[in-house]
């Protein structure tokens, strides 16, 4: 990742979708750019009922894996685990893969170890890494959200393995949006960013279905795939999938921009 030392994105207004919960981290590091953010949560993170995962919790070492696919699920599983204190101990005979570096960060800072990540933060890297180790006949646990895509559990079905999939928390439409103030918000930004299909997805709902041709920039290609048979216009996607990747991929739209180079599609 190329170091960022100035403030190239002075002058331009950058809107922000994430859950309120998680913008703080891409709001900073896009203002300390110069970037006049503007945040305009498009999803909300909800708890699911926690019978099932507090099940899986008490039932925990009959796992060999728990794969983790998002910082959310990472929050839900422990939050669930805290209740369930005397199922603590019994996570250490439990290995853990985790999607992306902050993913795996949440579950460092939590005191458990990280046995795999994949080199691409991606349901596809992850299904093959552990598929490489010989995963046939193994019992993996897979905490997620509620309209996760089934890449995963799919994935590591075929590649022999039992996969429990648990619903850990849910991504909702916020309920306090007003159609009319988020066009006119969306109307005034230079660039949008999105780091989930379901943001995609919501923010379509939120402005009733009519966004300006703003352009966007996404956290990585399964988001961009959602903008893009949205009928956005994808003008950057990440190279890494994560928040440093995100800010990275809206600095290089910005200098194609100053350059006049077409930024209405990703090249």
């Amino acid at each position: 990742m190329a170091a960022i030392t100035s403030s190239p994105l002075t002058g331009y207004r950058v809107l922000v979708t994430r859950a309120r919960s998680q913008a703080g981290a891409l709001t900073d590091r896009l203002q300390r750019l110069g970037a006049t953010v503007v945040e305009l949560p498009s999803i909300e993170i909800a708890p699911a009922d926690p019978e099932p995962l507090d099940s899986a919790i008490c039932n925990v070492t009959r796992y060999d894996w728990i794969v983790f696919t998002s910082v959310n699920g990472v929050d839900a599983f422990l939050n669930r685990l805290s209740v369930h204190t005397q199922d603590a101990v019994s996570m250490s005979r439990v290995r853990i893969a985790a999607i992306g570096t902050a993913t795996a960060q949440r579950l460092l800072d939590a005191g458990f170890n990280v046995d795999l990540m994949p080199d691409q933060f991606i349901a596809e890297s992850v299904v093959a890494a552990l598929a490489s180790r010989n995963i046939d006949g193994q019992r993996i646990l897979l905490p997620q959200a509620e309209i996760a895509r089934d890449t995963v559990a799919e994935g590591l079905r075929r590649a022999g393995a039992i996969v429990d999939v648990v619903v850990a928390y849910r991504t909702i439409l916020p309920d306090d949006y007003d159609s009319d103030h988020v066009q006119r918000l969306i109307a005034g930004v230079d660039v949008i960013t999105f780091a989930s299909p379901s943001s995609v997805r919501n923010m379509l709902v939120m402005a009733d279905g009519r966004l300006p041709g703003v352009p966007v920039v996404c956290i990585g290609p399964v988001t961009a795939n959602a903008a893009s048979d949205a009928g956005l216009p994808v003008a950057g996607v990440a190279d890494i999938y994560t928040t440093e990747g995100l800010v990275d991929a809206v600095v290089q739209f910005v200098e194609r921009v100053e350059k006049g180079v077409p930024v209405g599609r990703h090249p």
